[in-house]
């Protein structure tokens, strides 16, 4: 049961009427402590779902790095003929990161784009 105390009565007057009455059968705390020992339970579930984020957190990292390597190793040839060329190893570094970037980029707003239109279809 949810009480509202009217302007100037004591929360704590009110606590000792509750508590001391033998026929109720009421425990009287504050709405914040009850919620805060509602949410108690939930800490296993953050753990668990903070876990799962970081692990793939993780897996999502090494997924990218993986496909920049196999970008890298199908390239060989091209690098190869950029080196042969005149181009410094630090250039050619330079080319991978501004192309990943801007593949980033690209994927961002597909992504953003994405969200926003079926944001509006289940919207209404």
């Amino acid at each position: 049961m949810l009480v509202r105390l009217a302007e100037g009565e004591s929360a704590s007057s009110f606590t000792n009427r509750v508590e001391t009455d033998k026929r109720l059968v009421l425990r009287a705390e504050p709405e914040v402590a009850y919620y805060t020992s509602q949410t108690k339970s939930a800490s296993l579930f953050t753990f668990l779902g903070n876990f799962l984020a970081v692990a793939m957190s993780i897996g999502a990292v090494f997924a990218a790095m993986n496909t920049m390597y196999a970008s890298v190793g199908a390239r060989t040839r091209e690098i190869g003929t950029l080196r042969v060329l005149g181009y410094r190893r630090r250039s050619i570094l330079f080319g991978f990161i501004i192309e990943g970037a801007f593949l980033a980029l690209i994927g961002r707003r597909v992504r953003l784009r994405g969200g926003l239109g079926a944001a509006s279809v289940f919207r209404d």
